[in-house]
């Protein structure tokens, strides 16, 4: 099988903060573990067990593409680090609004660009310190025997 890429599509944008910041103040990192990694000390409470009501508490908004991974990343961080990640997965959109609207955040994964300049332009978001977190491409796979080649849609 030959990989054919398409399009590439939106890179993810990532920004966090610790509490009771008036703005989400993004992390520097390159891995989704990495961004939970760099808020280990962020929250209302210091030590504890992942599971208690004492342990540190990281509320991350990510995109709603991302939930079956960011939900793995999450519970083996719980595990490893003793912090408690509460998710709040959905669209990039909704979760700029309520962002911009004042809901708390830690971490803001979002998987469009678009919606992480919304929360940047109401002074939500440091831009000057947003980072690239992830970006996916879009491809087609075509048979190996194929004889042409697929450099737009309508050439399949």
């Amino acid at each position: 099988m030959h990989v054919v890429s398409m399009l590439h599509a939106v890179r993810v944008r990532v920004a966090g903060l610790c509490r009771p910041a008036p703005a989400v103040t993004p992390i520097p990192g390159l891995v989704l573990a990495g961004a939970l990694a760099a808020l280990a000390g962020c929250g209302p409470a210091a030590g504890g067990d992942a599971r208690g009501a004492d342990a540190p508490t990281l509320l991350v908004s990510a995109a709603a593409s991302l939930s079956e991974a960011i939900g793995a990343v999450a519970d083996r961080y719980e595990q490893e680090q003793g912090v408690r990640i509460l998710l709040n997965v959905a669209g990039s959109q909704m979760l700029a609004s309520q962002i911009i609207e004042g809901a708390p955040v830690d971490v803001f994964i979002s998987a469009d660009v678009l919606q992480m300049e919304r929360a940047a332009a109401a002074g939500r978001i440091d831009a000057a310190r947003r980072v690239d977190l992830l970006s996916n491409q879009l491809v087609v796979v075509v048979p190996s025997d194929r004889t042409g080649t697929v450099a737009a849609p309508a050439d399949l």
